[in-house]
């Protein structure tokens, strides 16, 4: 995986969202560069503990400005959240296993989140955060 590079495409146009999709893509930059380096292996306890805290963090607050905005398809998109939460536990446990291939899991799960959700999925609540303002 190479490096990503903060996108437009990633915005929600509220500044709290927009800060914490930056700190995963630097979550996944640390992960991919200490990959490279051979390091992965090591600094995946940290990132799985950061994404923890970021899924719980993240996850909250994106779901409270449903709730506040009454997003027509709030439930979907928690069930998507509590999908992501749920294959981090997974990959924790397989890590914690000693899977060696779980770091490359892991960076595969967080690319294709950060694209296939962040940018497909979240930017059907902007027109409803915009509301917020």
């Amino acid at each position: 995986m190479s490096v990503i590079s903060w996108s437009p495409l990633f915005e929600s146009g509220d500044p709290t969202i927009d800060a914490q999709h930056k700190s995963l893509v630097e979550t996944i930059n640390r992960l991919n560069t200490a990959q490279t380096w051979g390091t992965g292996r090591h600094a995946m306890a940290f990132v799985l503990d950061e994404l923890d805290s970021y899924a719980k963090v993240h996850f909250g607050t994106e779901e409270r400005f449903f709730d506040e905005v009454a997003f027509p398809k709030a439930e979907e998109h928690r069930a998507s959240h509590h999908f992501f939460a749920e294959q981090i536990i997974e990959l924790r446990k397989q890590f914690e296993g000693g899977d060696e291939a779980s770091v490359s899991r892991l960076l595969e799960l967080l690319g294709d989140w950060l694209v296939r959700h962040v940018a497909n999925e979240d930017v059907l609540y902007r027109p409803y955060l915009a509301k917020r303002a």
